[in-house]
């Protein structure tokens, strides 16, 4: 006898509940926490945005700084026989084409994160679209 009171009983809660409509407001806490989750992604995008200006900055004065260190003059003193000015002019020669390989480097970084900072633009823009949209 008890376990059919308890079965029906817990029928009748459950009626009771789905009658009244109890639980029903599920719909409105998802879109409250679907609008946190965009909203700090939206956040985590503005963060990386700056960190990528940041570090193209830094790319940036790197590579004005290697601009700068290319064409350096060094001057040896009149006794220099020709072998130690061709050693030294060579000596020269390795230390451009090492810093034009550096810059190089440093271009081709900064236009990965060019197009790394495109991409997280985009991203965010789709995110606040959708915040628009559900905020709506």
């Amino acid at each position: 006898m008890k376990k059919r009171f308890y079965t029906i009983g817990s029928l009748l809660c459950a009626g009771i509940i789905t009658i009244f409509g109890f639980g029903a407001c599920k719909s409105g806490k998802a879109l409250q926490q679907q609008r946190a989750r965009l909203t700090m992604q939206a956040d985590s995008l503005q963060g990386r945005i700056a960190d990528i200006g940041a570090e193209m900055e830094s790319i940036k004065q790197r590579i004005k700084t290697l601009n700068g260190e290319m064409y350096r003059t060094k001057y040896g003193g009149p006794n220099m026989t020709m072998e130690e000015r061709r050693e030294m002019e060579l000596e020269m020669e390795r230390e451009m084409k090492e810093t034009e390989k550096l810059i190089k480097e440093q271009e081709s970084r900064l236009q990965s994160l060019g197009a790394e900072m495109e991409q997280t633009y985009s991203r965010l823009d789709e995110v606040r679209n959708n915040l628009h949209q559900i905020k709506k």
